[in-house]
């Protein structure tokens, strides 16, 4: 039996009551608490929580003989006064919260850390350069901590319009659920419902279908647009994904001549009038709401060249620029980047830069 003594600051492991007595002894306790409220053994686990009310903390513990052999928890939550704790089926802490006058649902993370995913300088974000910036519409990619992963199927969408469920697994933002284009257990690619609200933080949640089990969540920045420019490598430097004039792949082999027009792809441009619901393609032609400044070489391009900005017809989520090549670029690698709503897609707020570039030829 374990028994929460606040005057004490610990947790009393006494016998069992069956054969307690009367004034049993203490077996065990956890001390160096702080008026502790709140104790919960989770029946299936074994493993013990505790609402450390005045350190307002919840701290996990090993279950059974190991937490005599090593009473420091395994986890701490903050939590605004916690009273009590309990799990939900999954072994998920439930808190309640007297400080915030709330019951708090606590969810393993989507990986949030600028190593999103193992990789140094990726993060949960735009799906084209990987920043943590998401828009309504974009194609967006969430990674998960090895701890969590998104379930255990990988599966690709095969049809338009896209699902919303895909490897027994949904994807919700701020509670819409979004079309999947990919879902494996380390990361999701998805698009970003269009009627998401921007302008905050709001939650993210990927589930299981078949349990309704939470197995990731976590609060990211919605904004109103977030450009990225897709590269070939998929890492979000490098060359990018781009059409010469010509209708051929940009690349060493096949540069842009000065002075002709270039298709860059990008997501991230945000709402635009009369879009299409998320999941659908494009069909016909939607503009972007202004016109995105596209840097070439030196400079940035005069509004005049970027021909064409909108949505790319017969995709979903994809985002087309056309703009031409200023008569003056050199050969070989020149930087392409463009900004759009005031936001650079080769610099991320936390300080993190990109190199985009395309091949061209006099």
């Amino acid at each position: 039996m374990f028994h929460r003594r606040a005057g004490n600051n610990r947790v009393a492991v006494l016998p069992s009551v069956p054969t307690a007595g009367n004034n049993p002894p203490v077996l065990f306790s956890i001390a160096g608490l702080n008026n502790p409220y709140g104790v919960f053994v989770d029946p299936t686990s074994g493993v013990i929580w505790v609402s450390n009310t005045n350190g307002n903390q919840v701290l996990q513990f090993a279950s059974g003989v190991a937490v005599i052999e090593n009473a420091k928890p395994s986890a701490t939550l903050s939590a605004f006064g916690p009273v009590s704790v309990t799990t939900d089926p999954f072994g998920n802490p439930l808190i309640a919260e007297a400080g915030a006058n709330r019951v708090g649902f606590y969810y393993p993370a989507i990986d949030y850390t600028t190593s999103a995913g193992g990789v140094p300088g990726q993060l949960s974000g735009n799906a084209a350069n990987f920043f943590g910036r998401f828009a309504p519409g974009m194609l967006a990619s969430i990674f998960s901590f090895p701890s969590a992963p998104f379930g255990a199927a990988t599966a690709s969408f095969t049809a338009s319009p896209i699902a919303t469920t895909l490897g027994d697994v949904q994807v919700s933002v701020g509670g819409t659920t979004a079309p999947l284009l990919y879902a494996s257990p380390g990361q999701i690619n998805f698009q970003v419902p269009d009627a998401t609200p921007v302008g905050g933080l709001d939650e993210i949640q990927v589930a299981r279908v078949s349990t309704g089990q939470v197995l990731a969540s976590w609060l990211f920045q919605i904004d109103a647009e977030s450009p990225g420019l897709f590269t070939v490598n998929g890492s979000g430097s490098g060359q990018v994904a781009a059409l010469n004039q010509d209708d051929s792949l940009n690349n060493g082999a096949n540069p842009a001549k000065a002075g002709s027009i270039v298709t860059l792809y990008a997501t991230g441009q945000g709402p635009i009038s009369g879009m299409p619901a998320a999941g659908q393609v494009a069909q016909g032609l939607f503009a972007t709401t202004e016109t995105p400044q596209v840097f070439i070489n030196a400079g940035f391009v005069p509004p005049g060249d970027v021909r064409w900005s909108g949505l790319a017809p017969g995709f979903t989520g994809l985002w087309q620029i056309n703009v031409k090549v200023p008569a003056d670029a050199p050969p070989g690698d020149v930087v392409v980047f463009i900004i759009y709503g005031g936001v650079n897609s080769i610099l991320d707020f936390n300080g993190i830069r990109r190199t985009t570039t395309i091949r061209t030829s006099p």
